[in-house]
């Protein structure tokens, strides 16, 4: 924690952004799981933890395409996102956890004054309701999912409307994630951003992006407030 600033005083960064999967929650078992009941729909080989591991982050249909290549091909996206939806409706929370340190440092940020939201590449619908199975959802101002905006991450737009509805300017802002995505959109906007490396991301790609901060616990978010 910063030992220098004075009781009640603003703090250092007034909106907190945050990633979802792989940054505030752990959700590769409800993937997982996901991934194999459609595997075995399409008479396919399971498919590994690391495989769905290394696929998420760029959104649902990037993720879709990289595992069912030939399905995707075959039947069109569409229709294997269709099953994929219809199969995470029941499975979106199986297995789901936070993070050690997660709801501590939530709470703790929220306490002194600062702003929280979450940006996530994931379908808004799904990252709300794990946010409140996990007990998180009542920290969270803002829940942007995707397909919510025009324009997702890595591009800065939803970042950009959190700074304008709020009055917040880019000094101001710190974006929080695990991927190379979360950095490149706290670049974009212009803002401050923590890597996490506990999370799913390439750790060298996003390390080649130079965040402005590389913390291995979650915890280490508050020592910025």
């Amino acid at each position: 924690m910063r030992k220098n600033k004075r009781p009640g005083a603003a703090p250092a960064f007034r909106l907190i952004i945050f990633d979802f999967d792989g940054t505030l929650v752990d959700s590769v078992p409800s993937i997982h799981k996901n991934v194999n009941q459609m595997a075995k729909m399409y008479s396919k080989r399971e498919v590994s933890r690391k495989r769905v591991i290394r696929a998420v982050g760029a959104g649902l249909n990037a993720f879709l395409t990289e595992i069912f290549a030939p399905e995707t091909e075959k039947m069109g996206i569409e229709r294997v996102r269709r099953d994929y939806i219809r199969l995470y409706k029941k499975n979106h929370n199986y297995g789901l956890k936070t993070y050690p340190g997660v709801r501590g440092t939530l709470k703790y940020l929220k306490s002194k004054g600062a702003r929280l939201a979450i940006i996530s590449n994931k379908l808004g619908l799904f990252v709300k309701s794990s946010c409140s199975y996990a007990g998180i959802r009542r920290y969270f101002s803002d829940i942007i999912g995707r397909g919510d905006f025009k324009k997702d991450k890595p591009d800065p737009f939803p970042v950009k409307h959190l700074m304008k509805k709020y009055g917040v300017p880019e000094k101001e802002v710190l974006f929080v994630g695990d991927s190379s995505y979360d950095v490149e959109c706290a670049k974009n906007a212009g803002v401050k951003s923590v890597y996490l490396t506990f999370g799913y991301g390439d750790a060298k790609k996003t390390k080649a992006l130079k965040p402005d901060y590389t913390f291995a616990g979650f915890r280490k978010i508050a020592g910025l407030i």
